[in-house]
């Protein structure tokens, strides 16, 4: 049986273009932290320096998509083999089956947009500490403080560093809840 996902090559543009307004989003923000501290940046905000940074998270999209897409095949084809042992007609499994699949793709697709949110915003302040680091202070790293915050983020919390260190990054890649991580650097002015 040849099970075909569908929609993987519109997810992965879909994922891309959602992490790319997320890094606009995150530089606005952190620009508007910026500004209501009382520091001064020019209007536009400036390209993306790290070259790097696309590349890792089309990578990063393209294989979380084909997980996804073979984890799919995995549930219908187990599906399948449930609606089999009861005996339904191949009509009434073809249906089912239908409804089955479009259920758990949106819910599967849903949950894989945290990745490009999370990382995307992230970067996007990224991208403004860097470019603004001679008029920043510190980083402060700030986690969420709620019974969700995880063993690897607990420790970061309110630590500083100078623009350019690299004692943390947020959202935490090693992060327990993966993507969903919801840990963000503070941006402090001089």
């Amino acid at each position: 049986q040849n099970i075909v996902v569908p929609y993987k090559k519109e997810q992965y543009e879909y994922l891309l273009d959602v992490y790319n307004k997320q890094v606009k989003e995150g530089q606005r923000q952190a620009k508007a932290e910026f500004d209501n501290q009382g520091g001064s940046v020019p209007e536009s905000l400036g390209k993306d320096t790290r070259k790097n940074r696309l590349d890792i998270i089309e990578d990063d999209i393209s294989i979380r998509v084909e997980g996804a897409a073979d984890k799919l095949k995995t549930m219908i084809l187990e599906e399948m083999s449930n609606l089999q042992r009861t005996g339904i007609s191949k009509g009434e499994m073809a249906a089912s089956l239908a409804a089955y699949a479009a259920g758990i793709s949106a819910v599967t697709w849903s949950a894989m947009a945290a990745i490009p949110v999370n990382v995307g915003w992230g970067d996007g302040r990224a991208i403004f500490a860097e470019q603004f680091k001679d008029a920043l202070g510190v980083e402060v790293y700030s986690a969420v403080l709620d019974k969700n915050l995880c063993s690897e983020c607990a420790p970061f919390d309110g630590m500083t560093q100078l623009p350019g260190e690299n004692k943390f990054q947020t959202p935490n890649p090693r992060c327990l809840g993966g993507s969903n991580c919801r840990c963000v650097t503070i941006l402090v002015v001089k």
